[in-house]
């Protein structure tokens, strides 16, 4: 949505992640650039600390994590949370936003990482 500026993203109902975001009440979407499969894999993963040797940085106006070298993000509040099936539906307003051209999209389609070119 562009009025307001909402984001949608959809965790598991298994996601161990999910329930430390909701209590926040916060999250951001970062974009992945090309040469970031491992840290995409690594966020993927199921493990007891996902940010051991990732470099990021708090977002400047809700602390969520953003990551080094990415091709931006969308930092946002928790504005509305349905159940779907085996996943949730979170509604987020954009609370801040930012795009660089420091890097190429990491893309994944038909179970691989790809890139635009």
């Amino acid at each position: 949505s562009l009025t307001p500026q909402l984001v949608m993203c959809s965790p598991a109902k298994t996601s161990r992640a999910w329930p430390r975001i909701q209590a926040s009440g916060r999250f951001a979407v970062n974009f992945l650039g090309e040469g970031q499969e491992s840290l995409s894999n690594a966020m993927a993963a199921r493990g007891s600390d996902k940010f051991v040797g990732v470099d990021w940085e708090p977002a400047p106006v809700t602390g969520s994590p953003l990551f080094a070298g990415t091709v931006g993000y969308v930092d946002c509040t928790i504005d509305r949370v349905y159940e779907a099936g085996d996943h949730y539906l979170v509604i987020g307003l954009v609370e801040d936003l930012q795009v660089t051209d420091e890097n190429t999209p990491l893309l994944y389609f038909q179970g691989e990482y790809r890139g635009l070119a």
